[in-house]
């Protein structure tokens, strides 16, 4: 059999148990987003309690082995001197001065008991309390022996520690003596400086614990102001700003925070002083660079001609502001409802409007939104028209061209000063139609008739073929009188809205 070769070996790392179970654990405790101050005051606080627990029990262990020390060293030091007064009297057998010298020994505060043994361990002379069990003379006389001793009623009882010295006769051991001293005494000291300890480091931990929470608050507020503030930001509000008194990293932060909301502000500015002069798709597009050269390509759109019939001769008995103001009424109509339909106005030439569908974003329904535009235009300019009729005013009649196919859609001009537009055959006989249709009517070509996003949607009827300059062969046209009754529903809701939102713009 051919020899096959085995996979690689892969280690898979498995996670352990007990750390599965301990963060499924922190996330019942903590669940959903932890403040960063909540953090670093958990931080910082487990790093006090720990070194400050650290340092409190080394300085505990400290103040044992100190007081033990020096119980230890007065124990040794009293036996050791008991000892050398008690050698004479226990050689000679003087037993009023071994009970005289137990006796004055036990007269001292911290001296519960004394006791002097023979070199057969029995005891010669004591005062006070002495151990029951006396086996204190081995290899370590010296060492201390705590016990406990309970009064004779059985109801008080002391900590006492008993330390052992052996009587030397030229160098011979003639017997020990033991001194019993209060333990519970020293233990109580021990207890005390322990609590005061415990107590100091507590207050220490409480008080760096609230110095702890404040730092960490301070040092988070600034976090959250620039949360709230880019929050601010995304919301539209460019004017707000925050205070630079910070002289540290945070300040250089919330300086170019400043900084941004500034930049911010001026591109907002730009971008709405651009959306006045383009559409706002093509002011978008202009400002992210996509429009940024000369040129373009080739696209299939539509594009439609606003006229306004006789408008030389109606000129001529208004003043130019009076002309200015009626045509940015008119105007602001026309913007209004090419922005409803996905159209963009291209240029306003004079007293036309020139509004193109299907760019700079493509639209598969490029013409039949151009159609719908149109029909609204008429029904919202009648609409504007019988409303200065009756206020005095004189009214202004349109006629619109529609057509739809190949255009050439891009920059045109120079690199100094270029204009976004769209250029070509299609177009010119769109601006044709406009100008050889009459008040009312919206002219379109066959081919545009004949587009299947139009065909089954409109109601239209031939019109005539017609010669128009520029064009050497007759034209067939039609005129577009509504929509086809299944879509008649949706456009008029859309132009009852327009009306009440021109009337707004246009007060």
């Amino acid at each position: 059999m051919p020899h096959q070769e085995r996979p690689p070996f892969k280690i898979r790392r498995t996670k352990r148990p007990w750390a599965r179970k301990l963060r499924m654990r922190l996330k019942r405790l903590f669940p959903g987003h932890i403040p960063i101050a909540t953090k670093l005051s958990l931080t910082i606080g487990i790093l006090m309690v720990c070194i400050i627990g650290l340092m409190a029990t080394l300085i505990v262990r400290y103040q044992q082995d100190v007081l033990s020390q020096q119980i230890k060293q007065l124990g040794v030091s009293l036996t050791a001197q008991m000892a050398h007064s008690a050698s004479e009297p226990l050689l000679a057998g003087d037993q009023l001065g071994m009970e005289v010298l137990t006796s004055n020994v036990v007269n001292n505060g911290s001296v519960l008991g004394t006791a002097i043994l023979n070199r057969d361990g029995d005891l010669v002379a004591h005062a006070g309390i002495v151990p029951k069990q006396i086996d204190f003379i081995g290899p370590m006389p010296q060492l201390g022996r705590p016990w406990e001793y309970w009064d004779a009623n059985q109801v008080n009882r002391l900590h006492v520690i008993t330390y052992s010295s052996p009587i030397f006769v030229q160098d011979v051991i003639a017997g020990s003596v033991l001194v019993t001293l209060d333990h519970s005494t020293w233990a109580q000291a021990i207890r005390n400086a322990n609590q005061a300890i415990i107590g100091t480091s507590i207050a220490v931990l409480l008080i760096g614990a609230l110095l702890t929470v404040w730092l960490s608050r301070r040092l988070s507020q600034p976090i959250y102001d620039l949360m709230d503030f880019s929050n601010a930001l995304d919301g539209g509000s460019y004017d707000l700003r925050l205070s630079e008194r910070r002289q540290d990293e945070f300040g250089h932060l919330i300086a170019a925070f400043n900084r941004f909301a500034e930049g911010m502000k001026q591109k907002h500015q730009a971008e709405s002083s651009l959306e006045r002069y383009l559409s706002p798709k093509l002011a978008k597009a202009v400002l992210t660079g996509q429009h940024a050269k000369l040129g373009g390509e080739r696209v299939e759109a539509s594009v439609v001609f606003a006229d306004i019939v006789g408008f030389t001769g109606m000129a001529e008995g208004m003043s130019p502001e009076e002309v200015a103001k009626a045509l940015n009424m008119y105007f602001t109509l026309i913007a209004r409802t090419a922005e409803a339909y996905g159209g963009m106005i291209d240029k306003y030439i004079g007293d036309c409007a020139m509004i193109v569908f299907g760019v700079p974003v493509k639209d598969e329904d490029h013409a039949y939104n151009a159609a719908c535009c149109s029909l609204a235009l008429r029904e919202l300019i009648n609409q504007f028209n019988n409303t200065r009729e009756a206020q005095g005013h004189t009214p202004m009649r349109f006629r619109f061209g529609l057509n739809a196919g190949i255009m050439h859609a891009g920059n045109m001009g120079a690199e100094v000063r270029m204009e976004y537009t769209v250029v070509g055959e299609a177009v010119n006989l769109a601006s044709r139609l406009a100008g050889a249709g009459e008040e009312g009517q919206i002219l379109v070509t066959e081919k545009f008739i004949q587009q299947p996003s139009v065909h089954n949607r409109i109601i239209a009827h031939k019109h005539r073929d017609m010669r128009l300059r520029g064009v050497s062969e007759a034209i067939k046209t039609y005129l577009i009188d509504d929509l086809k009754p299944e879509f008649q529903d949706p456009h008029k809701h859309q132009v009852q809205q327009l009306w009440w939102q021109s009337l707004k713009d246009i007060a």
